[in-house]
């Protein structure tokens, strides 16, 4: 049988912005800022097809009324 191996994190980070990782000569973003700037953009788009309705919004994104205003507040989304 063989082993897994521990899975180990990079030995260092950038110090400007702790959600990127560090590739040969290029930062990557890290999977939780990707994630956290797709949503937004999600989020954003549901609100500005629904004009802001946010229970419309919630049910187009297929997610609950609650969990949408916890996105959008996390997040600090504001209508510009």
């Amino acid at each position: 049988m063989s082993q897994t191996q521990p899975f180990k994190k990079p030995s260092s980070t950038p110090e400007s912005d702790p959600n990127q990782i560090e590739s040969g000569d290029e930062p990557i973003a890290s999977l939780r800022s990707v994630r956290a700037e797709t949503e937004v953009k999600a989020i954003l788009a549901a609100l500005k097809r629904t004009g802001w309705n946010r229970k419309q919004a919630a049910r187009l994104l297929s997610i609950s009324y609650r969990g949408l205003l916890y996105k959008i507040r996390r997040h600090n989304i504001t209508a510009a």
